[in-house]
């Protein structure tokens, strides 16, 4: 079993990950054993990462077939950092007992972040998201923005470490499903993007090392605060081996008011003059059908069983939206999600 480790290094962060001593890892990073991975080049991208690593689910096998790894995107106000855990075999409608991680990322900042979500909501939520776009920022400030915004930071970060380490194979060659809520979504994606950026160095050098295509086998994200831009998505479809599913309730008013006020966002999202978050929005290319199968994503209207963000910290509806998902299936999910 893995502890909780403060990370003061990235090798100390890949070490408690991976379970590699501090030695081979050095070894593998920074070109002993020839790697081309360039220390400075990891801490650069890393730096302000305290804590990263996977916890291995209770009871499940040592050596299965295929990984899921779960990323939460903050922490439940009752300490409970393993949502993920609690979801199960459902996260792959029970396929992936034998392989089973949580990532395990931040959890003083998630757990304050979840703090501030719980006590966001029943004070000043509005129901209509007319109401919600026109929020002040000093209501945000005063309550969850400041939190919201170091955690969205740091989650870039940690996508970049997590690509990392997947690309080193410390989880062996079994094809891995990551699956993420609100800005462990977020991480997920900023993942694929590192991915995406070290496959084509990799085709630039010929071909040499681990190509970084086919290491991630399929997606999920759920409310995702990230774009819903066409290339960038399309982009990081092309790292994946099977299915790109985003998860989204266009009546998500927190997700509306936070993506707004995240800097550098905005600009990059607009979508035939709407703002769009991918959370809260279909991924659509503009030159393809309105399906959900558009541009290679799986778009899924989840708002049957989600009111509201803070739905998505809740176990039961995680489970209810892997199941309909059905990740373990190559059929795309249907448009919408009901609920039961």
């Amino acid at each position: 079993m893995l502890g909780l480790l403060k990370l003061g290094s990235v090798v100390s962060a890949l070490t408690a990950a991976t379970g590699i001593s501090g030695a081979t890892m050095s070894a593998t990073l920074f070109g002993v054993t020839g790697a081309t991975i360039a220390a400075d080049k990891v801490k650069t991208r890393t730096a302000g990462i305290k804590e990263l690593f996977l916890r291995k689910k209770h009871g499940t096998k040592p050596d299965g077939l295929r990984t899921l790894i779960g990323v939460p995107g903050w922490y439940g106000i009752d300490g409970n950092e393993d949502v993920w855990a609690q979801v199960g075999g459902e996260a792959g409608s029970g396929g992936f007992d034998d392989g089973y991680y949580t990532l395990v990322w931040e959890s003083d900042m998630l757990t304050r972040l979840g703090k501030n979500m719980d006590s966001f909501q029943p004070k000043i939520l509005p129901q209509s998201l007319a109401i919600a776009v026109l929020w002040p920022q000093a209501v945000l400030s005063n309550h969850i923005d400041d939190p919201w915004s170091v955690t969205r930071n740091r989650a870039s970060k940690a996508g970049a470490l997590l690509a990392e380490i997947l690309l080193q194979g410390s989880l062996g060659a079994r094809p891995i499903t990551l699956v993420g809520f609100s800005n462990g979504a977020r991480l997920i994606f900023t993942c694929l993007e590192e991915l995406a950026r070290l496959s084509l160095e990799f085709i630039a050098a010929g071909s040499s090392g681990r190509d970084p295509c086919g290491i991630v086998e399929n997606v999920v994200l759920i409310g995702a605060p990230i774009p819903a831009n066409y290339a960038r998505w399309e982009a990081v479809q092309s790292v994946i081996a099977g299915r790109l599913v985003n998860c989204y309730c266009p009546g998500d008013s927190i997700l509306h008011v936070l993506y707004r006020s995240a800097s550098g966002e905005i600009m990059d999202s607009f979508v035939d003059g709407n703002h769009a978050c991918a959370g809260t929005t279909p991924v659509l290319s503009l030159f393809r059908s309105t399906s959900n199968t558009a541009c290679f994503v799986e778009n899924v209207d989840v708002s049957g069983v989600v009111k509201s963000h803070l739905d998505y910290q809740d176990p039961a509806v995680l489970r209810q939206i892997m199941r309909h998902v059905n990740i373990e299936s190559s059929q795309a999910a249907k448009l919408w999600l009901a609920s039961d």
